[in-house]
């Protein structure tokens, strides 16, 4: 079965979602992050400050490749993995894109706790954040379904991606 791939920005809850929702369907759980810090031995945040972002990047491009074959996974990506369209077309392969769009107001709340451990937010305002997820959009709009998390539940979130991914992938076996 093809893989459920989340996009969205960061905080929009892509690690709870995912894990929960791998879980419930018996699928494995794949934090691209995750495995980028295991893959370095060093956290998030010493990567873009040793290294820099494009690195980083770089190694999340090499990671997605490892993974892009696995079957019946949920994997969580980070923020920036729509930033290169090589990862959103690898993730395609053996997925299906699903953007968890969360209120970017939620974000900023959920942000706003002093050391996130996020190295693109750490030290920075509000009004910052906001800029960066508008000028993202345009790449997260690269999806199969969008997931709108406004005033759900987690059990609610998790059955709306279950019942369209069930629903794609029957259409695609009709196909």
């Amino acid at each position: 079965m093809k893989n459920i791939v989340l996009t969205g920005y960061m905080a929009s809850g892509k690690t709870t979602i995912g894990s929960a929702l791998a879980n419930n369907m018996g699928y494995r759980f794949i934090d691209v992050d995750k495995l980028i810090v295991e893959h370095e031995k060093k956290t998030i945040n010493d990567i873009f400050d040793s290294m820099g972002e494009k690195y980083f990047r770089e190694i999340e491009t090499q990671v997605i490749e490892k993974i892009s074959d696995t079957e019946n996974a949920v994997i969580a990506t980070g923020g920036g993995v729509v930033l290169k369209k090589i990862n959103m077309d690898t993730l395609r392969k053996n997925g299906i894109i699903f953007f968890i769009d969360t209120p970017i107001d939620a974000i900023i709340k959920r942000l706003s706790r002093s050391n996130t451990g996020r190295p693109l937010v750490d030290n920075v305002g509000a009004e910052q954040i906001r800029e960066r997820y508008e000028r993202r959009q345009k790449y997260y709009n690269n999806y199969d379904y969008r997931i709108e998390t406004q005033n759900k539940t987690l059990g609610m979130i998790i059955n709306e991606i279950k019942n369209t991914y069930t629903q794609a992938v029957d259409k695609l076996g009709k196909d």
